[in-house]
């Protein structure tokens, strides 16, 4: 079993490679630029009232 860390931005545990800058471990390029977490791997919900734009929905999983 990999060793879990855990991503200094968003807080979520994850047992892949991650993004390490200047000594901070973050789970994805997303959270190493201080945006919103893309890991499709943990579920997020992300709260807007616009509806998801195809790039979104593909970073996500959930494009056919």
């Amino acid at each position: 079993m990999a060793e879990m860390k855990t991503c200094d931005a968003c807080a979520m545990e994850y047992d892949w490679p991650g993004v390490d800058i200047q000594g901070y471990e973050y789970c994805c390029e997303a959270c190493s630029r201080g945006e919103e977490c893309t890991c499709p791997q943990h579920n997020h919900q992300y709260h807007s009232d616009q509806p998801l734009n195809a790039a979104a929905a593909s970073q996500l999983g959930l494009d056919d």
